[in-house]
């Protein structure tokens, strides 16, 4: 990220100092970087002119996952150490490298939080705030419903107290969902409690990233794509048996077409391994379409799950059960036409 973190560091640098009353600290994670990321976090630290408290983990290449693990490792050695008298419990906020936020990102945090002391959970650019400038307050097993499975999957933009993240961590052996999965466990911990604050303003800049996992040639890694929701599933089951810390009860609350929208996730999911695949030919490529052609199979067994995916999935998925093999041949060569 040596290209784009200065400007994100920066953006954090003026949106804290535009709100001295947050205390901002910034924790930098070296995810073994090798395009001089490493040299370019240590001079950040070492420069007063940011005005930030800056510290610096290098670590081995480990994944977005490992680093956002490490920062928390860190956070709890920071914490550790503040005097006595400190706010024992600061909220921790995600940034990753290639982003940016607004000048009123603190401020607007720090006022939510002084509002809500006891939040779980404060989320920008929340969908289910609507467009108004009014908070919305809403239990776990809502905004997971309502807001998660609204493809709202990511953990930038919202504050998490350390205190009440736990022991929960991002999974490290995942690519792509790791935010979800994440986000998931964290909400259905808070499940029927109205700790979360929702608002439509967002102050946190996301950038595209070309080079992206979601935007990359197919790999095998690209299955975790599939990985990630049929764990999600499997989280709700669990949940469902009793095995968690939430309760069965809990889940029963939910709207009964939880499972359907899942399935209608698992469905568009499935879509893109196979679009991937029928212009790949990729070693390892009869086992992916296998393992997305399980989960589509798997999908579509939920009544009201095809009525719930768009028209055109609709399309794809009748060509596809016509004859997977004309589904791919057709799709490829479509792809293939377009500059």
């Amino acid at each position: 990220a040596k290209e784009t973190l200065p400007a994100c560091v920066e953006s954090l640098r003026a949106a804290a100092a535009a709100a001295p009353e947050a205390d901002v600290t910034l924790l930098l994670v070296d995810d073994g970087s090798t395009d001089g990321s490493s040299e370019l976090v240590d001079r950040l630290a070492g420069d007063e002119a940011h005005s930030l408290h800056i510290h610096v983990r290098h670590t081995d290449n480990r994944g977005v996952s490992h680093a956002r693990n490490t920062a928390l490792s860190m956070a709890d050695e920071f914490i550790s150490q503040l005097p006595e008298g400190a706010d024992a419990d600061p909220d921790i906020l995600f940034v990753d490298a290639d982003d940016t936020v607004g000048p009123d990102l603190f401020k607007r945090l720090t006022a939510l939080r002084k509002q809500y002391p006891t939040a779980r959970l404060l989320a920008t650019g929340a969908r289910l705030a609507g467009a108004g400038e009014q908070a919305l307050m809403v239990d776990g097993l809502t905004f997971l419903e309502d807001e998660l499975l609204e493809e709202d999957t990511h953990v930038w933009g919202k504050c998490f107290p350390r205190s009440a993240i736990g022991d929960l961590r991002f999974p490290e052996d995942l690519t792509i969902g790791e935010d979800l999965l994440f986000l998931a466990e964290y909400v259905l911990g808070i499940g029927r409690a109205t700790d979360i604050v929702c608002i439509s303003a967002i102050d946190y800049r996301y950038t595209v990233n070309s080079d992206g996992a979601m935007l990359r040639p197919f790999t095998n890694s690209y299955l975790d794509q599939l990985t990630c929701w049929i764990r999600f599933e499997n989280l709700l089951d669990s949940i469902a048996a009793g095995d968690t810390s939430v309760s069965a009860g809990h889940l029963g609350r939910l709207s009964p077409f939880i499972r359907v929208k899942l399935s209608a996730i698992q469905i568009q999911a499935a879509f893109l391994v196979i679009g991937k695949l029928a212009v790949s030919d990729c070693e390892g490529r009869e086992h992916a379409l296998s393992e997305a052609d399980r989960l589509l199979r798997h999908a579509l067994r939920t009544r009201g799950a095809f009525a719930a995916i768009p028209p055109g999935h609709q399309i794809k998925t009748i060509l596809y059960r016509i004859s997977p093999a004309l589904y791919l041949r057709m799709y490829g060569r479509w792809k293939g036409s377009k500059p």
